[in-house]
């Protein structure tokens, strides 16, 4: 059965090791890795997905599923998560860099927007800076506040 979990410290070797496999950057991770999260089943990491925080605005960072689990749901799920996981502290904007896979954060209520209307807190971020190429698509996430 799937989890989605905070992630422990003792976790973060496992993700480093997915992030590499999957050919994501990890500069930055064990800097934020208090806001990461990890999908387990059987016992086993199958994805993780992180957040930086910057006041009311996060980065997205870090979304990734195992191969061969991939297309089943698994990282829509950690992106739900991470999302709640950010409104419940806050948040009132999430930003991410994608190579590749916008269509699937479309999917999610993200929305293509140039770098340059990154908020400025956000654009501290190490995927901001260097990690992330330039021609990384950006994208924007506006969280409704409850009434």
């Amino acid at each position: 059965m799937l989890s989605v979990r905070a992630s422990r410290r003792g976790d973060l070797k496992r993700v480093l090791g997915l992030l590499r496999s999957v050919g994501l950057p990890s500069a930055g991770v064990r800097s934020s890795f208090d806001n990461f999260l990890v999908a387990e089943e059987d016992g086993h990491l199958v994805g993780c997905a992180g957040l930086e925080l910057f006041g009311d605005s996060a980065m997205l960072r870090s979304v990734a599923v195992h191969p061969p689990l991939q297309r089943r749901g698994i990282g829509s799920r950690l992106v739900v998560t991470a999302i709640a996981t950010a409104k419940s502290r806050g948040v009132n904007r999430i930003f991410l860099l994608t190579q590749g896979q916008a269509d699937f954060f479309k999917r999610l209520g993200f929305r293509e927007v140039n770098r340059g209307d990154f908020d400025q807190a956000v654009r501290k971020s190490v995927l901001y800076t260097r990690s992330c190429p330039l021609s990384a698509t950006g994208m924007r996430l506006e969280i409704p506040r409850d009434a």
